[in-house]
């Protein structure tokens, strides 16, 4: 297993209890758009263990595991069934990051070096892999803009790898700048990439995709410690910190500028996953029980939360 920040595999780790109740809330939202509760919850089959990561087509949900080797999980998330599994290969282990261009899904490794695989979701089998270079390990951030995907490493300094997703070959790379290390979260807004560091204070990235140029960055202030989730409305990039309790930072994207933060209630600690539908935020904590929260994105302010049974333990917050 490769090294990791502090509380590291908490990334996602809500894992099916949290993502399962997002994606439940947010589909339901037709039906009753003034709800925001728990709808329902599958457990997975013995060994399908650590959900860890997850990507949608929008019919169904894909869980990958951070086991060895790693299984990604397919979920009819209508009738919360479980739809089939697929293991993957022999040091394929650790799944950590995925994305999705609806058709393929793209899961990334926690191995040295790390490795992404492409998965047909329709079919449930395992297309190829790509093994990235020496010394690109642990990828713990990812997004997606077009044929290609951008990939954030767990090293010091970090490195952004751009994947060619349809010929699966590693394109080129980016080290950023000595203390830019351990990349945990990513967001774009389809021509330059926000990439967040698991440093004390985070630092926020910008990167030109297209180049593979850094162009600027961002130190959050004092206390806003390691940038662990993002999601962004195209204007804005909002990060959730894994602090006691979390923090969502609102950064302009343009400017590269600190608008604000909202620190959450007491309890509502560690923003380890987020989502976004476009007008609100869903931040989940990294807590026993776990809690999402709801915020208009608007104006930064939180809606109602709800619980998440979780039964992870709560690890410690980060320290470096």
């Amino acid at each position: 297993m490769s090294h990791r920040p502090v509380a590291a595999v908490s990334k996602r780790r809500l894992g099916v209890a949290l993502v399962l109740i997002v994606l439940a809330a947010l589909t339901g939202v037709a039906h009753a758009s003034a709800t925001f509760q728990r709808v329902g919850a599958l457990t997975l089959n013995n060994g399908e263990d650590n959900a860890y990561v997850a990507v949608t087509d929008g019919t169904y949900g894909y869980f990958g595991t951070y086991t060895g080797p790693g299984q990604i999980v397919k979920i009819d998330l209508a009738t919360m069934t479980r739809v089939g599994a697929l293991t993957l290969n022999s040091s394929e282990d650790n799944l950590t990051v995925a994305v999705t261009d609806g058709t393929y899904g793209y899961f990334g490794t926690d191995t040295s070096p790390a490795k992404i695989v492409k998965v047909d979701l329709a079919t449930m089998t395992r297309v190829g892999a790509l093994t990235l270079n020496s010394g690109e390990a642990s990828l713990y951030a990812a997004t997606r803009v077009g044929n290609f995907g951008y990939f954030g490493t767990l090293t010091s300094p970090a490195r952004i790898i751009k994947v060619d997703l349809t010929t699966m070959t590693r394109v080129s790379a980016l080290t950023l700048a000595t203390g830019e290390s351990s990349v945990t979260s990513a967001t774009n807004d389809g021509t330059h990439g926000y990439f967040g560091t698991y440093t004390g204070p985070a630092r926020i990235i910008k990167v030109d995709l297209a180049t593979m140029t850094r162009v600027g960055g961002l130190t959050l202030n004092s206390g806003e410690t390691g940038a662990a989730s993002a999601i962004t409305d195209g204007t804005h990039g909002y990060f959730g910190t894994d602090t006691v309790p979390a923090k969502v930072v609102k950064v302009d994207l343009s400017t590269m500028t600190r608008v604000g933060a909202l620190t959450l209630d007491t309890a509502e600690d560690r923003a380890q996953a987020a989502i976004t539908d476009g007008t609100h935020g869903y931040f989940g904590t990294y807590t026993g029980p776990g809690r999402v929260v709801k915020f208009d994105l608007g104006n930064l302010a939180p809606s109602p939360t709800t619980p998440a049974p979780s039964s992870d333990p709560v690890g410690p917050a980060y320290t470096g």
